[in-house]
């Protein structure tokens, strides 16, 4: 799989929210896979990363590669995820499979059919594109 693009901003915060939770949960492995994974992305300044490239706080357009059903998910920080049915944490299997993909890149994730393939058709709205820096 391709190489993660995260702004410092989003893998700082990550990072954060990391250390301060003792993450003991059954999903142990996975987060510990997606946070070696951080560990390995590329990391742009707020200002500096494509505007395709889905970052925290970021709305996406994608579609079921089963069904061709499109849908549109906001990735939130876990705090934030009870905000709206289309809001979903980034310790959600989808929230990691998303951050740091971008346009037209395939991702996978468990779903309750079995394993499900989604394009990234487009990405909506990144916060880094219309000028929001989380300093």
């Amino acid at each position: 799989m391709k190489r993660r693009l995260i702004t410092f901003t989003d893998f700082t915060r990550l990072n954060v929210i990391r250390d301060r939770t003792s993450l003991k949960s059954n999903k142990f492995d996975v987060l510990e896979q997606f946070y070696n994974e951080l560990d390995t992305a590329a990391i742009f300044p707020p200002g500096h990363i494509s505007s395709k490239v889905v970052t925290m706080n970021s709305t996406v357009l994608l579609k079921d590669l089963r069904n061709g059903e499109e849908f549109e998910l906001t990735i939130t920080y876990p705090h934030f995820d009870a905000r709206g049915d289309k809001n979903i944490s980034i310790y959600h299997p989808i929230g990691m499979a998303l951050l740091g993909r971008m346009e037209r890149d395939e991702v996978t994730w468990n779903t309750p059919e079995g394993f499900g393939r989604y394009e990234i058709l487009k990405v909506v709205y990144q916060p880094e594109a219309v000028g929001v820096n989380y300093v």
